[in-house]
């Protein structure tokens, strides 16, 4: 995920899971804040690399769950009065 300033996040993701998220040359956010933080992006380009992922599992969380976070704080932000 590259947004319009040229910054890029990566996901990594293995059997369904995220396992590791980063934002290229920055130390925070990372995992799970990173993948929140990702989807607060208004803009931006994907692309996809199937490649085996063979790390361990930073996140410890289901795709699913960081989802539904990811949405409830996306929900909060744009909400007015937040």
């Amino acid at each position: 995920v590259s947004d319009t300033t040229e910054n890029t996040g990566r996901i990594f993701v293995r059997a369904g899971r995220v396992v590791r998220a980063r934002i290229e040359n920055r130390d925070d956010p990372r995992n799970e804040d990173c993948v929140y933080f990702l989807l607060g992006w208004r803009t931006g380009r994907f692309s996809f690399s199937a490649l085996d992922v063979d790390m361990e599992d930073e996140v410890n969380q289901s795709t699913t769950h960081l989802l539904m976070e990811g949405a409830r704080r996306v929900d909060e932000r744009t909400r007015p009065g937040f």
